[in-house]
């Protein structure tokens, strides 16, 4: 991803400098402008004002807009359940990254849009579930692409057939042309 992390900077869409700002503060309920910086340091940011805001009012719901990618959503949600805080965590990114073709279809047309939910667990261990919406997470197409390794079925090449080895775009990390399918089959293009 550090190439890929490299190049947005170089185009301009990511700010290495830019800090989120607060631009809605109702209490429990907090929206956030990552002003299009590191995606990474404003999920954080916002995981660790979900936790004060739940801690003070008992729930918390913050959102964030303009960010870079934030990575892996578990790695947020599971620190909270270890500070004894269940939650949820959804990405939207309508739009943008399109990286699925409907069911039965070829073309890139639905983004993935991962989610999320953390809880407390035994031991100071919380109970998670971290998904994409895809058959493939995208960060497990681009490594085995660069690696070169075979796929299960779930990764479609440009023409909507089954691309065991991915060729990935060193600008996007993204099979070029190609797509995956959901998880849910028909169900998840409903």
């Amino acid at each position: 991803m550090l190439p890929h992390y490299a190049t947005m900077v170089a185009d301009e869409r990511i700010d290495p400098r830019a800090r989120p700002e607060v631009v809605h503060d109702a209490g429990a309920v907090l929206a956030l402008d990552g002003r299009f910086g590191w995606g990474q340091a404003i999920a954080g940011h916002a995981g660790g004002l979900a936790a004060e805001r739940a801690r003070e009012h008992g729930v918390a719901c913050v959102v964030a807009r303009n960010t870079g990618h934030i990575g892996r959503l578990g790695a947020y949600t599971e620190r909270l359940g270890e500070e004894g805080i269940a939650s949820i965590m959804i990405v939207s990114s309508q739009g943008g990254d399109l990286q699925m073709a409907p069911f039965g279809g070829r073309d890139r047309r639905l983004t993935n849009n991962p989610i999320s939910l953390a809880a407390p667990g035994g031991a100071g261990r919380p109970v998670a579930v971290d998904m994409a919406l895809s058959v493939l997470a995208g960060g497990k197409v681009v490594l085995a692409g660069a690696r070169g390794e075979r796929l299960p079925e779930g990764d479609r090449g440009r023409r909507g057939r089954p691309a065991p080895i991915p060729r990935t775009s060193s600008r996007t990390g993204a099979s070029p042309g190609g797509s995956s399918y959901p998880s849910g089959a028909t169900r998840g293009t409903a």
